[in-house]
């Protein structure tokens, strides 16, 4: 079966790629709450999250539970898309502080700040290798966008793909020998594979035009990805399978379904959709990976965005607009136990769960 669909981002506003690769920004949620009874686990859970309360997008840590809420960057500039290596001792993100994106690391607590690329154009989008030693990340200092590798502290830097090839979107096969990628040529976008140590590049499979946002299974036989097309012109999610090329429709109808994610043990999918709103608002859903058991888990006329699985795949964090403008809640994947977490009077956006010991995967990767 063959799906087509377009392309929905999660970038945060200060992400400048070029027109093919934007994405609708949804905007997001803040929250606060007494601790309900549901919340064990969530106050060793560390979240990640970018805030608008200091003028300019930086980036804070605080628990799953809401607490102990920990300012990470101060700088004057922009500090965004944040990315937990593996072992969660380090964050990669991008900061503007040099008046162009660069791709920074730092510790979990804030310290160490280390700029990693000084590269003449953009660096967006920084994705760490399974196993933590490596990062790939986008750029257009070549002229068109391309995928780059470079060591975990900056060195060893070189080009995935052809200087003449626009690329976005890397994503770490859970193996760490192959990045799935999205081509663009002209109007339209493929996900591609590209081995990283040969470089030989190829098509996931055949699954229409503006193929988007390419997110590996946690068992790597799977890429989850975006297409315009299904029973009418809606956004869809399908699945390929990497080894055949097999593709499902997880998703097939008439709406914008955008978002997607895995959770840690990979049975399960959460992502946005406004099937359920008459208004068009983005609510929170979750499916299992054979397409069953679909429920809304926000059913309201507000936006939610940036879906985020908790470590041990309890809660699901997001952002929501229920309060203005955009705070950051969590929920369980049944639905109940809805918390706000944050109490600003600015955005917050963006949360990213920090990973535990036997996740060996990227968590900042949807995005």
């Amino acid at each position: 079966m063959s799906i087509e669909m377009t392309s929905i981002r999660r970038h945060e506003v200060h992400c400048l790629v070029r027109p093919l690769f934007l994405a609708a920004l949804l905007t997001a949620n803040w929250a606060v709450a007494a601790l309900p009874a549901d919340s064990a686990g969530m106050e060793t859970q560390q979240v990640l999250f970018t805030s608008l309360r200091d003028g300019s997008m930086q980036i804070y840590s605080m628990r799953g539970d809401g607490g102990d809420e920990q300012r990470l960057t101060r700088t004057n500039s922009s500090e965004v898309h944040p990315a937990w290596s593996p072992d969660g001792q380090k964050v990669a993100y991008v900061s503007y502080r040099s008046g162009h994106g660069d791709i920074y690391v730092m510790n979990a607590d804030g310290s160490g700040q280390t700029r990693l690329t000084e590269l003449p154009g953009l660096e967006q989008q920084p994705r760490w290798s399974p196993d933590g030693g490596r990062i790939a990340f986008m750029a257009d200092h070549q002229g068109p966008i391309g995928i780059f590798v470079m060591a975990a502290d900056g060195s060893g830097l070189r080009a995935l793909t052809p200087a003449d090839m626009d690329a976005a979107d890397p994503a770490w096969s859970p193996d760490g020998k192959s990045i799935a990628f999205i081509r663009a040529v002209g109007k339209d976008a493929r996900i591609m594979i590209v081995d990283v140590d040969s470089g030989a590049i190829r098509p996931l499979a055949d699954v229409g035009k503006n193929q988007r946002n390419p997110v590996w299974s946690p068992d790597g036989k799977q890429v989850m990805f975006l297409v315009p097309g299904g029973r009418t012109e809606g956004v869809n999610i399908g699945l390929a399978e990497v080894a055949s090329g097999k593709v499902i429709a997880l998703t097939n109808n008439a709406y914008l379904n955008s978002q997607a994610t895995f959770s840690p043990d990979g049975n399960r999918i959460v992502y946005l959709s406004n099937a359920d709103s008459q208004g068009g608002a983005m609510n929170l859903h979750v499916i299992n990976r054979d397409g069953s058991d679909a429920r809304n888990l926000t059913r309201s006329e507000v936006q939610d965005q940036a879906p985020a699985w908790s470590a041990d795949g309890s809660h699901i964090f997001f952002m929501s607009f229920r309060d203005w403008p955009g705070q950051i809640y969590r929920i369980k994947p049944d639905g109940s136990g809805r918390q706000r977490l944050t109490a600003s009077q600015a955005q917050e956006n963006n949360p990213v769960a920090r990973p535990n010991a036997r996740q060996q995967a990227s968590v900042g990767q949807t995005q």
